[in-house]
């Protein structure tokens, strides 16, 4: 997580982020067994604060998990050219007032197909893009994606938005 690289498969994602909360939890009740005073000490304290954040995680509920997984589950997801995969995201959710899209592109390598590592991050907030679907074209020589959404306003007809997202 903290270089940005994933799997391609969010199943596993959350997997492997389950098992590394695992392996703290395992690592402090290691550390509590330990003789020295001070470290029992100090893995208590670690202790508490790590299952507390697990307790109170695990209390808010599948409709709190459901808010907090949906800013991580791509709504649009595709390749835009070989290597190359494109993610949507919503941003907010039925309490926020801060709505918008996050897009994000991804790079795949031939000699690792289920490994990807994150290359570019866009989030547009102001109005709820998520309600509609954005129109994207690649131009492959210049390496620039372009987006375009027509939304439909009281006043006029459509409001034309436009961004161009250039790929390293």
């Amino acid at each position: 997580m903290a270089v940005d690289i994933s799997t391609t498969s969010l199943e596993i994602d959350w997997t492997l982020l389950t098992l590394y909360y695992l392996g703290i939890c395992f690592f402090l009740w290691r550390i509590v067994r330990i003789k020295s005073k001070f470290i029992k000490v100090f893995g208590y304290i670690l202790m508490t604060l790590v299952f507390g954040l697990g307790y109170l995680s695990g209390t808010i509920g599948a409709l709190g998990i459901g808010f907090v997984t949906a800013e991580f589950e791509p709504r649009v997801e595709k390749e835009i050219e070989s290597g190359l995969i494109y993610k949507e995201t919503g941003l907010g959710n039925a309490i926020s007032d801060n709505r918008g899209v996050r897009i994000e592109i991804y790079r795949n390598y031939s000699y690792l197909p289920f490994i990807e590592k994150r290359i570019l991050t866009n989030e547009y907030y102001g109005f709820e893009l998520a309600k509609y679907d954005i129109i994207d074209t690649y131009d492959k020589g210049d390496k620039i994606l372009h987006l375009t959404l027509d939304i439909p306003n009281d006043e006029r007809d459509k409001v034309k938005w436009t961004q161009e997202i250039r790929i390293k």
